[in-house]
């Protein structure tokens, strides 16, 4: 990954781009004070450098297919924290995870495609595989404001039940 100072046109842009991924590069320079293709060069320098990533985000309180908690997990080895973070980040389900200060070692976001029941198998089945000790308390989200949701490989079993019918409409 390539090192990059963000400035506060960068900053600027992170803004523009969060409310609208699809602006023009002509718009982001008019509303910049810089030239197009310094517009275009910025961009592609965040993205190159693995700052940025444009992504649509699916608005987790408007599909009631998703259900989503927050999972606070604790690990037997602190030894092992990078290495369970890892694996817990690769599984389908887990859209983001960190390590944390506080009662828990590691927080994590879970979406699954098919409500209690997936909860129940990520928790009770998937989980359990990270490390040989694993404790943890899962939140169900219920209700959200803000909360936008990327993809994630997780999500292609809710995608594929969607019949090729509907696709067209």
């Amino acid at each position: 990954m390539i090192k990059k100072t963000i400035n506060s046109i960068d900053k600027y842009l992170f803004k523009l781009l969060s409310k609208d991924g699809r602006v023009s590069f002509s718009d982001l320079a008019q509303k910049l004070s810089i030239t197009t293709p310094t517009a275009r060069g910025r961009v592609k320098a965040l993205v190159k450098a693995g700052i940025l990533r444009i992504s649509g985000f699916i608005d987790l309180s408007t599909v009631p297919d998703l259900t989503a908690a927050i999972v606070g997990i604790n690990i037997e080895s602190k030894d092992n924290m990078d290495v369970t973070l890892e694996k817990l980040t690769k599984m389908e389900e887990v859209h983001w995870a960190a390590v944390v200060t506080g009662h828990y070692d590691i927080i994590a976001e879970v979406v699954v495609t098919d409500g209690m029941q997936g909860l129940y198998n990520f928790t009770c089945n998937s989980l359990p595989t990270l490390t040989p000790k694993v404790d943890s308390e899962t939140f169900i989200i219920m209700k959200s404001k803000n909360k936008l949701l990327g993809w994630r490989e997780g999500l292609n079993s809710w995608i594929n039940s969607t019949s090729k019918s509907k696709l067209s409409e």
